[in-house]
């Protein structure tokens, strides 16, 4: 009676009987699919804060989507992508992007490349361009040993083969449906009970899975409930800076005179946020289980099924990620780094500090399967929805428009400084309260300290701005050997004239700043004797040491900056910081980058924009024998079709033809 003929002996014939009386999940126009494969996700992905809001597709599709793809694509080749990730039931945000220029036609030639057996009808399959593209519906993630988290799936998105995607109407219902308890567990019942460490979601098991007959009286509880359920997941995300509905941090949106009110504050709200989600998560059980009609004694066996298998919440997917639903696991300290680092990006102009004064209200959510905006509602944005350039009139602070803030004390772009500025117009007569509370949470004597150790700020920003195997910080500490001068660098506002304006604006004058002070020190010590001469002379040698630093820093920035170094933020952030690996005081953002940039020396990223600006030749050459990279640098006419290489299929060593054809379906 159930498919697969899963050993499920503890139900009775009741429950099996469901899966002949009811009709499947696919029937009456509901379909599941599942979606596009690239391959080589690190080329082909980013995550969507590394590429600029100008390079990614938004919309609806008003007709076909390849009549979409026509008439949106021109200059903008990155869609958001839906790949699976954490347990997050009823909604998620999408982090991912994927480059979908020409109908994913630079995905489909390197499949061609890679694996020339396949034919043009196998990189169509590995594709899927038959799939209902840039429609909203519902998604999940394919793999995990958690339960399954169904959730909204926006409209003008891709969805990935890890994340399958369910199309019907009356979304916010199929939403609740799905992922009740009485659903989950039927569907569980597909299962082998060994599956249980790693159980796979597959479209078939969604498509199999019986489904009661619509009550309109249940359906609009069921709706309503599953929209709480939407509100509560979107209003905690509204402070997760990473998000696309990412307003103003938790601590701007709780009352309060301390920080450590406010963490208190934000803790309940989450307390009572998650109580509530349980709550109506019971009563939309309750209310399934009366339409699928199973009795308490036939519930109860369900209950068994859940045991035998260990369905739980745990994240376990195979694109697992470091963190789990950040505005729910935050403390007292994240709270305050979360805190800082909105500071840090109001200063760098990329929020708008108006919002967190109340001069600008928070806007209103966004139907949950409404295209994501390219730019959330807390960016400092225009009437277009782009990032602004310039400082709009009566703009309470100055912006570091060139994007370079400075770990000095003595210049007016200090970092410290632009950071004690957003204070004063947030907290005013507090500001200074506040700072020093703030350093208390955080575990540091003052402010500059948080900047100045790597291990602090950008360690937490570092591991902020990773996902999906990606690491894409986008505030840049380029520093000194020892660390005694660093220069900060906003990745958004980075182009091939930074590095120069770094060394004329910031460098050079602090260079003649300690040849000045080095100087007098040398006059210095020729009028002292004694322990006077001895505490001249360290000063005079730290000094010294400090302007060494100082000017191997300029020659360095100077041998990047003449590569050339033309960065393409489309390249994505490891790749586009790697030529300056040696001025990352991090130690493992340092490794990263360094093995990054021998990997581009290589030729393992030629399809990289860098790579073809540093070794134009080298890759000129590539392109004549793979049209994947070809197309990646508009270099078509170069590519040779008659090449005989292209023709050759590629195998793993020590690997069959017959399993590399396999793994690679």
């Amino acid at each position: 009676m159930v498919p697969n003929t899963p050993f499920c002996y503890w139900v009775g014939d009741n429950i099996r009987q469901l899966f002949i009386k009811l009709l499947p999940f696919e029937s009456d126009g509901r379909i599941a699919q599942h979606g596009a494969s690239t391959k080589k996700d690190p080329r082909f992905l980013s995550l969507w804060w590394e590429i600029l809001p100008n390079k990614i597709v938004t919309g609806t599709v008003e007709t076909t989507p390849q009549l979409f793809c026509q008439q949106t694509f021109e200059g903008k080749p990155w869609v958001l992508f839906a790949k699976g990730g954490a347990y997050s039931p009823y909604y998620a945000d999408l982090h991912l992007l994927i480059n979908w220029k020409n109908n994913g036609e630079e995905i489909e030639q390197y499949v061609l490349y890679k694996y020339p057996y396949l034919g043009k009808s196998g990189a169509d399959w590995i594709l899927h361009r038959e799939c209902k593209y840039f429609q909203s519906g519902i998604t999940w993630t394919r793999r995990t040993s958690s339960r399954m988290s169904i959730r909204n799936f926006p409209a003008g998105s891709i969805f990935a083969d890890k994340g399958p995607t369910a199309f019907v109407s009356d979304q916010i219902y199929w939403l609740g449906l799905i992922q009740s308890f009485p659903f989950q567990v039927l569907m569980s019942l597909q299962l082998a009970a060994a599956d249980a460490a790693a159980r796979s979601y597959e479209v078939g098991l969604i498509q199999c899975t019986p489904v009661p007959e619509i009550s309109n009286l249940y359906k609009e509880q069921i709706v309503k409930l599953s929209e709480f359920c939407i509100y509560i997941k979107r209003s905690l995300d509204t402070v997760n800076e990473i998000s696309h509905i990412f307003n103003i941090p938790a601590l701007l949106q709780v009352i309060g005179n301390r920080l450590v009110d406010k963490s208190f504050a934000w803790q309940e709200n989450i307390n009572k946020s998650t109580h509530q989600l349980s709550k109506y998560q019971e009563q939309i059980d309750d209310i399934v289980f009366q339409l699928y009609g199973i009795s308490e004694k036939d519930r109860k066996a369900l209950e068994i099924t859940v045991k035998n298998q260990n369905l739980n919440v745990e994240d376990n997917t195979e694109d697992a990620d470091e963190e789990h639903e950040t505005a729910l696991a935050a403390d007292g300290k994240q709270l305050v780094t979360d805190l800082i680092a909105y500071i840090v990006g109001c200063a760098f102009g990329r929020w708008d500090i108006r919002f967190a004064t109340g001069e600008k209200s928070a806007p209103e959510l966004p139907d949950p399967f409404a295209p994501l905006p390219v730019c959330s509602p807390g960016m400092l944005a225009g009437t277009d929805g782009l990032p602004l350039s310039e400082t709009p009139p009566g703009y309470p602070i100055p912006i570091a428009w060139d994007g370079i803030l400075v770990d000095d004390t003595n210049h007016p772009n200090d970092i410290t400084r632009r950071i004690r500025e957003v204070l004063e117009i947030i907290w005013k007569n507090n500001a200074n309260n506040i700072e020093q509370e703030a350093c208390k949470i955080i575990g540091v004597l003052e402010l500059g300290d948080y900047f100045q150790r790597p291990a602090n700020f950008f360690q937490d920003h570092l591991k902020r701005y990773s996902k999906s195997r990606r690491k894409a910080p986008i505030y840049w500490p380029l520093s000194t050997t020892s660390g005694s001068y660093t220069v900060w660098i906003y990745y958004h506002r980075l182009t091939d004239q930074t590095l120069y304006t770094i060394v004329n604006r910031y460098l050079e004058p602090k260079i003649n700043e300690v040849e000045r002070t080095t100087f007098g020190l040398e006059k210095e010590l020729e009028a002292k004797s004694g322990r006077e001469a001895s505490q001249v002379r360290d000063n005079l040698h730290a000094t010294r040491k400090f302007l060494s630093e100082l000017q191997d820093m300029k020659q360095e920035l100077l041998r990047v900056a003449q590569l050339p170094y033309k960065p393409n933020l489309n390249d994505g952030v490891i790749i586009t910081a790697a030529p300056l690996h040696r001025l990352f005081g991090l130690r493992q953002w340092a490794q990263e980058t360094k093995k990054c940039w021998e990997s581009l020396e290589k030729g393992e990223y030629d399809w990289a924009h860098l790579a073809y600006t540093i070794w134009t030749d080298r890759v000129r050459q590539v392109c004549k024998r793979d049209k994947s990279i070809a197309i990646a640098h508009g270099l078509e006419e170069v590519y040779e079709a008659a090449n005989p290489e292209n023709s050759q299929p590629k195998t793993t060593k020590g690997r069959s033809r017959k399993k590399t054809i396999q793994e690679s379906v």
